[in-house]
């Protein structure tokens, strides 16, 4: 079983925080009696972690929920009951949980001089009607409380802040929003409790937020129309930054619920004298990203632990530690599918040893029996790998031979050994078996005596851009044996995570499956579902080309979907199935890792690196990028059509053989009826991969990120060594010249102090003599002075110090006093 305590110790860091030695107040009575300080300074635990590369992103996010989930009492007593309030993401984000895209506001709070996450707001508006999402359509009434950008950012601008419950604006901004408030509603607004309905609470003003976009060289538009994407403003609220950023602050979240007193109270303060802040009421219902890059996202989600623990096999309620998985779901052992056999002892035996005649009844036979299992998940890197997990399932055998192939399959081969005579009844009772059931006319089915053989499906998607699938039979000696091994190209899951340039687009759908039961989803179905959605994703394509493969799908949520939203008309009010799935766009152009491409020297001296730089990455150019992003546009367009899902589901029928229709998920669509007419995409939209800002592409490198230095660090070290020996040589060869020129240099010294020593001589017998100038043709009366230098020069050459004693010294002739 899983033990909590080794992922403890797994992502465990040394980190400093104060301690309390008394608490007061709210801290006395709430659940929460401590504080956790996130905004963007250095000591902070995600930051930190990243320092420590104990996470691969310098982000976190924060998804707070609308409604607390309580869970059971405090099994250790005490009054304090735990609740869920949401989902806090360290690292990276999750796309599980979100529902619209997650798109980017861009922080200047390197402007503000701020440790605080900073957005530019361009509008505060009010919509008519209420609303819960940030989509702004034709018919929608719009009221602006300021534009004034200037304005609305003084100060110490707008921060978005979790740890202030509220949502404050400027005071100067109040007289115009009571005003519009009172135009829009009919009723003055008010700071006290208020009796509402449901019904007049969602009719209530939706505050929206318009925020200046993130923006970068290597953003790409992946929207066709800002107006039909959740979270952008689009041209009816902004024409000239249709793609800026809007944030939906719907009544249902600024307005606080007394279940004591039945009454609603508006949490939005107009108290500030410059600035705003954006408290947790406002972030409700949206995974708020924390990128130290220099953005803060959003995107519209649920918050729904719960959902999102069960969805990945764990009991949120359960706090033992005895759980075999980590806390997001993935098995820290690698996990093998069931084992089945792939090759039978009496198929691998030599009968001819039992002689000619078949009589040596006696003799020993020896061959092997091979079994084969599917990769389910690889684990984590601390956990056994697969070699070891198969090991062990068949520990009861001293002499086996266990691998684990790049396709996702391991294999285990044991020896094993039987007579001629066991061969003989063996071979015999299985060819009289089939000869009776030729008569018969049936075929041979021992499931009903020993059970069927577990069918798993398809395995997970290897680093090697494969996955592998076994169907298997039972068989007369109750055992499950291989009918079928296939193995397919992938591009989800170790193929493509944290790899832009082999993925660098994906395309995220939610689907309506208008009165399935998600409750009887099994395998079986996700593999056709997955099949047919690659069908009919595929059907127009020309020359047999494809926009993606069935494993380039990746099904990440099935769950239970109501109306609430108003989707339907109330009389035709729907329930169903939601799918959440993932679709990767495939960079064919990418250079893959040397380690799968040869075997050569190259390689060999890469992988001396690997434990340092981890995993190779693929390398890619930017043409090829753009190319797959209008593939993207073009599956997002695909998924828009009216006819998709009519026409996915129709595939699904015609596929009978695949699964069984009446007893299936599938079983409303076996006639076009209304739930196939119903059935629908709810929403689709393109993720563009997170690119490293530090990579080496045309020639060119660029960025400044620690993770992406690691991933080039055996470039930068044979760049180093070559800088350091042409260095050291530069330091040798200047070395050689300097003492070169220091001996002249002293050579030239000495020479002028024998010569001022001659002069010395001369002065004591009475007379100087001119220098350079034969004796007897010297004036006694003329003296020699030396010449100022006018060009001097700390280290002088060798040229310099001739010139000094031949030039500079010059005479000139003056009485001796």
């Amino acid at each position: 079983h899983y033990n909590l305590d080794e992922l403890d110790l797994e992502y465990g860091i040394p980190f400093v925080f104060g301690c309390q030695s008394s608490i007061t107040g709210l801290f006395k009575t709430q659940l929460a009696d401590g504080i956790m300080g996130m905004s963007a300074e250095p000591d902070i635990l995600s930051n930190q972690m990243f320092n420590m590369e104990m996470i691969e992103n310098n982000m976190f996010s924060m998804c707070f929920r609308k409604e607390l989930q309580k869970k059971a009492n405090n099994p250790k007593g005490g009054e304090k009951t735990s609740i869920t309030a949401g989902i806090l993401t360290i690292g990276g984000v999750d796309r599980r949980i979100q529902r619209s895209p997650l798109v980017f506001a861009k922080d200047i709070r390197e402007e503000k001089d701020s440790d605080w996450y900073t957005v530019k707001v361009k509008k505060l508006l009010l919509r008519k009607g209420g609303g819960q999402h940030a989509q702004i359509k034709s018919k929608d009434k719009i009221y602006t409380i300021s534009e004034n950008v200037k304005q609305l950012n003084n100060g110490d601008g707008f921060i978005v802040d979790s740890g202030t419950t509220d949502t404050y604006f400027q005071s100067k901004h109040a007289s115009e929003f009571k005003k519009l408030w009172n135009q829009i509603t009919g009723k003055p607004y008010s700071k006290g409790s208020v009796k509402l309905t449901h019904e007049e609470l969602l009719n209530l003003p939706t505050v929206l937020v318009q925020m200046e976009a993130f923006e970068d060289e290597d953003t790409v538009n992946l929207w066709e129309d800002p107006n039909d994407v959740v979270g952008l403003a689009g041209t009816i609220i902004s024409p000239d930054a249709p793609h800026d950023i809007l944030l939906a602050i719907p009544a249902t979240h600024y307005m606080e619920y007394s279940p004591q007193q039945d009454t609603y109270t508006s949490r939005i303060y107009f108290t500030e004298s410059s600035g705003g802040l954006l408290g947790a009421n406002a972030m409700m219902n949206h995974d708020v990203v924390f990128d130290w890059n220099g953005r803060v996202g959003f995107a519209e989600s649920d918050c729904d632990y719960k959902e999102l623990m069960e969805d990945v096999g764990l009991n949120p309620n359960d706090d033992d530690d005895s759980n075999e998985q980590a806390g997001d779901g993935v098995n820290k052992d690698c996990v093998l599918g069931p084992e089945s056999i792939s090759l039978d002892c009496t198929e691998s035996v030599n009968y001819a040893d039992c002689g000619s005649d078949g009589k040596n009844l006696s003799t020993v036979l020896h061959g092997t029996t091979k079994w084969e299992m599917v990769v389910e998940n690889e684990g984590i890197r601390s956990g056994e790998h697969c070699d070891a997990v198969a090991n062990k399932r068949f520990d009861h055998s001293s002499s086996k031979r266990v691998q684990c192939g790049e396709n996702g399959i391991c294999e285990v081969i044991i020896p094993c050994t039987m007579t001629c005579k066991a061969y003989q009844d063996l071979v015999i009772m299985n060819a009289e078996d089939a000869e009776e059931n030729r008569e018969k006319g049936v075929t041979a089915d021992y499931s009903k005596t020993f059970g069927s053989c577990p069918n798993p499906g398809w395995g997970t998607c290897l680093d090697t851009c494969e996955q592998s699938k076994v169907s298997s039979m039972r068989m007369e000696d109750a055992q499950c044996h291989v009918t079928k091994t296939e193995t397919r190209l992938c591009h989800i899951e170790s193929c493509g995570r944290s790899d832009p340039c082999r993925v660098p687009f994906v395309v995220h759908a939610i689907l309506l499956l208008a009165d399935a039961d998600p409750l009887i989803w099994t395998q079986e179905s996700e593999d056709v579902f997955v099949e047919s959605f690659a069908n009919v994703m595929n059907t127009d394509q020309e020359d047999g080309e494809e926009y993606f493969g069935p494993g380039d799908v990746k099904i990440y949520q099935i769950g239970e979907w109501k109306d609430e939203d108003g989707l339907f008309e109330e009389e035709d009010s729907v329930k169903g199935m939601q799918v959440v799935l993932e679709i990767s766009i495939f960079n064919e152009q990418a250079v893959l890792p040397s380690s799968l491409n040869s075997n050569s020297t190259k390689t060999k001296g890469k992988d001396m690196f690997s434990f340092i730089t981890g995993p190779e990455k693929t390398t890619c150019k930017e043409s090829d990028i753009y190319q797959l992003s209008k593939q993207a546009l073009v599956i997002h367009l695909e998924l828009g059509r009216d006819e998709f899902m009519y026409e996915l589901l129709s595939n699904i029928r015609q596929e009978k053989g695949s699964v069984n229709m009446e007893t299936s998920v599938f079983q409303p669509y076996t006639t076009d009826n209304d739930s196939l007419q119903k059935s629908t995409v709810l929403t689709s939209w393109t993720i563009k991969s997170e690119v490293g800002t530090f990579s080496i592409k045309d020639g060119h490198i660029n960025g400044d990120t620690k993770t992406a230095v690691k991933e080039n660090l055996s470039v930068f070290m044979v760049l180093g060594f070559m800088l350091f020996c042409v260095c050291y040589c530069g330091v040798c060869t200047g070395t050689c010249l300097t003492r070169r020129r220091y001996e002249t240099l002293i050579e030239a010294k000495q020479k002028l102090f024998e010569q001022m020593r001659q002069k010395k001589e001369d002065k004591e017998r009475g007379n100087y003599s001119q220098l350079n100038v034969p004796n007897g043709e010297s004036d006694s009366n003329d003296v020699t002075e030396l010449g100022v230098i006018d060009d001097f020069h700390d280290h002088p050459s060798e040229q310099d110090a001739a010139e000094f004693f031949e030039d500079q010294i010059t005479p000139n002739t003056r009485k001796n006093n």
